[in-house]
């Protein structure tokens, strides 16, 4: 049950809860009497009250999935993403308000203007999320929705991680195409701040489907990862903000579900643990956390194609 649990709808700041919860229910289920003083020792051992255990429980073998076992959770809204989920008037004005501005304008100023425009027409308006996809479509609009070059920078997740010597947000270096933003790999920094080159090489080569195309990176990313490339295979060095930038213009400021920022961020990880059940993720966990997010990421992007 453990084992199989999806958490893929789950904040990853929960699962070790939900693992805690999901082992207590096994195990209650697997009692041959389940009387009542079980009930409430294994409530006991979750900080629960009995009913709220045997809610827990009947939750469980309702939908059997582990979005009925985290707490403060309501079962996930399909997304509005898809093309079926939003007004098409609202997808309309989005896309007239992506042309005005331009399909590289910040993504908070097509969120305001959509919104604005939205209220006055009275519908509600695409979700950022949305709006960010509608604008990396219109990008490929002018020639085609290949891409037309892969930039190699760093992010760091608004995810406190328990790196083993502290709890930090992790820095991740991300490799994506551009202007599509279909993430390629990306992977967790180590303490040094150096990365995998090599497998960030290997992914890039592996994935080029349009041919050997041109990439970009700061310049000691770009040092690193021609270690690992073709003698042939052009990478420009530029400045560690102009990669940042490239990155964010494809990406935005999601990765699936994880936010992420580009610059380190200046508060304590523990300020957005607001829960006393909430846990942060251990270097296991986090890449995990990391490989749903990239398959997110990209089956989104597909969506919007």
């Amino acid at each position: 049950m453990i084992e199989d649990l999806d958490l893929t709808e789950i904040d990853p700041l929960k699962w070790a809860e939900v693992r805690r919860r999901a082992k207590a229910v096994r195990d209650y289920l697997a009692l041959e009497n389940q009387t009542a003083a079980e009930r409430e020792r294994f409530a006991a051992m979750l900080d629960l009250g009995p009913l709220q255990f045997s809610n827990l429980v009947k939750a469980w073998l309702v939908h059997r999935d582990a979005t009925a076992l985290a707490p403060g959770m309501r079962r996930a809204n399909p997304s509005r993403s898809r093309r079926e989920g939003v007004d098409p008037r609202a997808r309309e004005i989005a896309r007239e308000v992506i042309v005005e501005l331009g399909a590289t304008a910040p993504l908070s100023d097509l969120v305001a203007k959509t919104e604005d425009r939205c209220e006055r027409s009275g519908v509600q308006a695409p979700s950022r999320s949305t709006i960010w996809l509608l604008a990396v479509e219109t990008r490929g609009i002018d020639g085609s929705a290949e891409p037309d070059g892969i930039v190699v920078a760093r992010v760091y997740l608004r995810l406190p991680v328990d790196m083993g010597r502290g709890i930090a947000f992790p820095e991740v270096i991300v490799a994506a195409e551009t202007p599509t933003g279909r993430i390629i790999e990306l992977l967790m920094t180590r303490p040094a701040g150096d990365f995998d080159a090599r497998r960030i090489a290997e992914a890039i080569e592996h994935e080029r489907p349009f041919g050997a195309l041109p990439i970009m990176a700061g310049e000691s990313d770009a040092k690193a990862l021609t270690r690992y490339l073709p003698p042939d295979r052009t990478v420009c060095r530029v400045s560690t903000n102009e990669a940042a930038r490239a990155l964010s213009n494809a990406l935005g400021k999601r990765i699936g579900l994880l936010v992420v920022s580009y610059r380190p961020p200046t508060v304590r990880p523990t300020t957005v643990m607001r829960s006393g059940l909430d846990r942060p993720p251990n270097l296991q966990d986090a890449e995990l956390v990391l490989r749903m997010a990239r398959d997110r990421h990209n089956a989104e992007l597909q969506m919007a194609a």
